[in-house]
């Protein structure tokens, strides 16, 4: 019997309960009205994108990831793993010495140690998915789908958050429903569907401890946090030096309970992150703290290293000898990518291949360029909102930088994870600029012909 339809069941129950769980009593059925349809538009777009050409240039990610979650579930089930076969770079740079090439089941080696990264919470997201057996990816791919679908619904409850009346938080909502980019990202095996759920019930989270103490929202961002630093974490560092302002901010303003909330999520989150790091190894002193400096250093080391060395990273590289060679023109190129990139008008300048899984966020893009004044024109609004606004602009400021660092843009499939906290901007901006037009252009009464009056 094929229990795939059933463990998909069981997801959308609890994709459910999770968005009623973060929801307003007042909002809850719209919440939940948006999750279900968000989920049923999600799988949509997921097989669409699918029948695409572009769709078999399977990312090398995807690849990895795929491996990686087989590794993970045959060593639960007490099978040797080929560490070559199954790409387990950790594995064979630290422990092949040791133990040869096969990753044994009786070992102790922590997993983060064993895959070679310390973002492994999505393979292992994966790895559960086997019990459906050989068919196993597909029924993934459409998990993905399903954490996608409730984008919507936590776009209308961020945009609620940042003052939004329910007309333009459905209009948010609407805008993540409709955005191509987080439909192209779940159609592979890629982490960017779970770092986007896991990401915006942070945001909820924080946005309702800004407002008021809550033992639920500490706990809910603790634990959402905790795991964010195992599937994305320069977003968890970024939400971590936010919170930190947050936290100094509200001592200053003598609110001190929402202090104290903001800081035990913060390191409940933090002790969560370091038991991920080392299960199932048992901790140590040291290794608590290697668990804590070890992912900092790694990227340190990722930014200077230089080709062949230990942790170097071609596009970093590439990056950095540009800057250095032509730092305006290296600036420019920057901005101009986090901004426009993948360019659009390529498909008409240089054609479309159907090879290349890059041309599917080429309408993505143009979608993202459309929202792009109503975006900045939100981000200006919602700092109005007060706290709430300014730490969510401060969040996308914060998270923005150490991509420009690295890689020189934020764009493409990187910046899809953030999607619902820049489409709920999107739809303030845009209301706004809507009625800002309105008041601006005359208008037929019903008493008879136009006049010269304005809203």
């Amino acid at each position: 019997m094929n229990s795939s339809p059933f463990a998909l069941a069981i997801l959308i129950v609890l994709v459910a309960w999770i968005t009623r769980l973060l929801a307003d009593k007042e909002a809850r059925k719209v919440v939940l009205t948006w999750t279900l349809f968000g989920i049923l538009i999600g799988i949509l777009k997921n097989l669409l994108v699918q029948m695409t050409p572009q769709w078999s240039d399977v990312p090398v990610d995807s690849l990895t990831y795929q491996l990686h979650a087989e590794a993970l579930f045959m060593h639960w089930s007490g099978l040797p793993v080929d560490a070559h076969a199954y790409d387990l770079a950790g594995y064979l740079n630290g422990w092949q010495q040791l133990y040869d090439d096969m990753w044994m089941p009786d070992s102790r080696i922590a997993y983060a140690s064993a895959l070679g990264t310390h973002e492994w919470i999505y393979a292992a997201f994966l790895a559960l998915w086997q019990v459906n057996g050989s068919d196993w990816v597909g029924v993934a791919i459409l998990a993905n789908a399903v954490l996608a679908g409730a984008l919507p619904a936590a776009a209308f409850m961020i945009t609620k958050e940042l003052g939004g009346s329910f007309k333009i938080c459905n209009l948010a909502a609407l805008i993540v429903a409709l955005d191509p980019s987080t439909a192209i990202n779940s159609a592979w095996l890629i982490k960017d569907s779970l770092a986007a759920l896991i990401s915006v019930v942070a945001i909820i989270a924080i946005c309702n401890l800004c407002k008021k103490p809550s033992l639920k929202f500490t706990l809910i961002l603790a634990l959402t946090l905790g795991l964010l630093a195992g599937v994305r974490f320069v977003a968890y560092i970024a939400f971590g030096v936010v919170m930190a302002g947050l936290v100094i901010y509200l001592i200053i303003k003598k609110t001190k309970v929402r202090a104290a909330n903001l800081t035990v999520a913060g390191v409940i989150s933090l002790a969560l992150w370091v038991a991920l790091y080392l299960v199932p190894s048992p901790p140590t002193p040291k290794q608590v703290i290697q668990a804590i400096t070890s992912p900092i250093q790694a990227q340190a080391t990722t930014l200077k290293a230089d080709k062949n060395e230990t942790g170097s990273d071609e596009s970093v590289i590439q990056w950095r000898t540009y800057l250095n060679d032509n730092p305006l023109k290296a600036a420019t190129r920057a901005i101009a990518r986090t901004l426009f990139a993948p360019y659009p008008w390529t498909a008409i300048t240089e054609g479309v291949t159907g090879t290349n899984h890059i041309e599917l966020y080429l309408f993505g893009t143009l979608f993202w360029i459309i929202t792009l004044p109503g975006i900045f024109m939100g981000m200006a609004i919602a700092t109005r909102h007060g706290m709430t606004g300014y730490a969510l602009v401060a969040l996308i400021v914060v998270i923005t930088i150490p991509y420009l660092i690295f890689f020189g843009e934020w764009s493409t499939r990187q910046r899809v994870f953030m999607m619902p906290l820049f489409f709920s901007f999107a739809a303030i901006g845009w209301h706004h600029i809507w009625q800002l037009s309105l008041k601006r252009s005359p208008r037929r009464t019903l008493s008879g012909p136009l006049t010269n009056q304005y809203d």
